[in-house]
């Protein structure tokens, strides 16, 4: 590049900047605000989240009582008319559970001692089945959770109470929480004097899940947008969606 258009370049960049930066040119005003929408909802589902698990020293025997178990809860299926398409069941998972390296392990060998070269030994074999079931009707919640309990199986957290149609709900609840924001950057920018322009910046801000279980997979996993921090009536989740949205101010 040769020495004028080098000049050339470095002053147009600088008088671009001088421009950016000058006082004719105010940064632009804006208003912050955050819009929220809110419902009380009745749920109509419930998700039983279960886990089979048996051990035995044998691990035939293990997978024997795990089957029998499954067999049984399939049965519970049929009795409440429950369709296989809302219950699901994940891989059957064999853990072997050692008896450690520990004083212990050393007494039951028939070691007075305890020593770090002593190779565990299995002790018996866990074997392991997780079940989702989705119950459509809250009417049978009781007699359901019942007969799951007689089985001698765990659940492993309270069955999630939820809507089934919470996505309908939430698209419902995001464009008020919009519109909430609207009205409330209108309202105040109203009392200087000043009107509200275009939407620059739009954050969502969704409800948190009240009933997420890290331990199943996406696909065993159940939640809602429920947001349990203020008092509601029994029976009733509350849903909560909200949006933060930067508006430009315009003159009136």
């Amino acid at each position: 590049m040769n020495l004028s258009l080098l000049t050339a370049t470095f002053f147009c960049l600088i008088t671009a900047i001088a421009f950016a930066q000058s006082p004719d040119s105010p940064p632009q005003k804006t208003i912050y605000v955050s819009g929220v929408a809110e419902a009380v909802v009745e749920p109509d589902e419930a998700l039983f989240l279960v886990l089979i698990q048996t051990k035995d020293v044998n691990i035939d025997s293990a997978l024997d009582k795990n089957a029998k178990v499954w067999g049984k809860f399939l049965d519970l299926m049929k009795q409440m008319n429950i369709p296989d398409n809302l219950l699901q069941s994940d891989r059957v998972e064999i853990e072997p559970e050692y008896l450690g390296k520990t004083p212990e392990y050393s007494i039951a060998r028939g070691k007075s001692s305890y020593k770090e070269a002593d190779e565990p030994t299995v002790h018996e074999y866990s074997v392991e089945r997780r079940v989702a079931v989705t119950l459509k009707s809250l009417n049978n919640y009781t007699e359901f959770l019942a007969k799951i309990l007689k089985l001698d199986v765990k659940i492993s957290t309270s069955p999630i109470v939820r809507l089934s149609t919470i996505d309908a709900k939430r698209e419902e609840l995001r464009l008020a929480a919009i519109r909430n924001a609207k009205e409330r950057a209108v309202s105040l920018a109203a009392e200087i004097g000043i009107g509200v322009g275009d939407a620059i910046y739009i954050r969502e801000r969704d409800g948190y899940s009240r009933y997420d279980d890290e331990e199943y997979s996406p696909a065993l996993r159940g939640g809602d947008v429920s947001s349990m921090s203020r008092n509601i009536a029994p029976g009733k989740l509350s849903l909560q969606y909200a949006v933060t949205v930067v508006f430009e101010l315009v003159p009136r």
